[in-house]
Parts: structure tokens; C-alpha cells; sequence
């Protein structure tokens, strides 16, 4: 169907063309160069134009991908002193110097409550 309409549409086209004098069809004919000029440069612009973006879309990708690394790669936690000192405070507020002669009571008096049940389980 649609080339039927086209040899349709074509055949009308040359007997338009054959009504027309020769400067009619000069002027139709410099016509279409030029427009098909202008359509070159603007497709060449859009071509121009889409390698910008396309760069422009890497540029982004990469300053993304530096940033993700910024924020949660492993350099991006800073541990301060204080709290590496929170990781010892139970050695620090232990007594290292614990008697090894202690007997059973006196270790029971030393462990908590909750510890006890546990221990007397295990025993």
C-alpha cells in the first residue's frame, strides 16, 4: 500500500515537474540543495552536540564513582583515638593484678550474679 501511494505521489510530482519551465525548475532544484545543506549542518550539529553529552555523561560517571569512593570506601572511616579507647575499656577497668592463690569463694564474690548461673551450668 504505502508503495503504491508513493509511485502515486511520484507520478504527480513529474507531471508537475514537466508543466514547468526552466527556471521553475532551477529555482526548485537550488531549492533543494540548500535545504538539504541546512539539513546537513544540522545534522552534523546534533552529531557535535551528542559527543558533548556523551562526554560530558562519562565526566559524570567518573566524578560519581569518585565521590562513592570518597564516602564509603574503607580510607573514608576515620577512627579517632577516643573511640579506639572505647574498644579497651573493659581491660582498662579490669584489675590486672588479680591474686592467682584466690579460692572458689572468693572468684564467686567477684563474678556477678548473671555470670554465676552460667558457670554453675557449665560445671
Amino acid at each position: 500500500m504505502w508503495f503504491n501511494l508513493s509511485m502515486e505521489t511520484e507520478t504527480a510530482a513529474r507531471e508537475d515537474l514537466a508543466t514547468l519551465s526552466r527556471e521553475e525548475l532551477t529555482r526548485k532544484y537550488m531549492s533543494a540543495m540548500q535545504e538539504k545543506e541546512e539539513l546537513a549542518d544540522r545534522l552534523r550539529t546534533a552529531a557535535i552536540e551528542k559527543d558533548e553529552m556523551a562526554s560530558q555523561i562519562n565526566w559524570l560517571r567518573e566524578q560519581l564513582n569518585v565521590l562513592r569512593t570518597r564516602k564509603f570506601s574503607k580510607n573514608s572511616e576515620q577512627v579517632s583515638s577516643l573511640q579506639i579507647s572505647l574498644f579497651n575499656e573493659a581491660e582498662d577497668t579490669l584489675d590486672h593484678a588479680l591474686p592467682e592463690d584466690l579460692s572458689e569463694d572468693e572468684i564467686t564474690k567477684a563474678v556477678p550474679a548473671a555470670c554465676q548461673s552460667k558457670r554453675s551450668i557449665m560445671n
